[in-house]
């Protein structure tokens, strides 16, 4: 009963991501992070400040774990489909 609860919760909080959503998911991950990386680096270089690099590099990075990490639902929409499992 209380594994029932928790896997309901679990289920709730993290949904599980299907194998096209993880694609999607590691594609908007590495070109954000080619891109924002690369423009804060050119923008630094420009102005020649290297706290514009470290910023835009932060910025990056938690723009990123908020597109990414949570199972958004763009990254639910194909689920797979198992077979029940047969008790013999």
């Amino acid at each position: 009963m209380l594994f029932r609860i928790l896997r309901v919760i679990l289920d709730f909080v993290d949904p599980k991501l299907d194998y096209r959503g993880q694609q999607l998911n590691n594609r908007i991950m590495i070109g954000l992070f080619v891109v924002g990386y690369t423009a804060s680096t050119a923008i630094g270089w420009l102005l020649r400040d290297f706290s514009y690099i470290l910023y835009g590099c932060v910025l990056t990075a938690l723009l990123n774990a908020l597109l990414t990490v949570p199972a958004w639902k763009m990254y639910r929409r194909h689920p797979l489909k198992f077979k029940k499992h047969k008790n013999e």
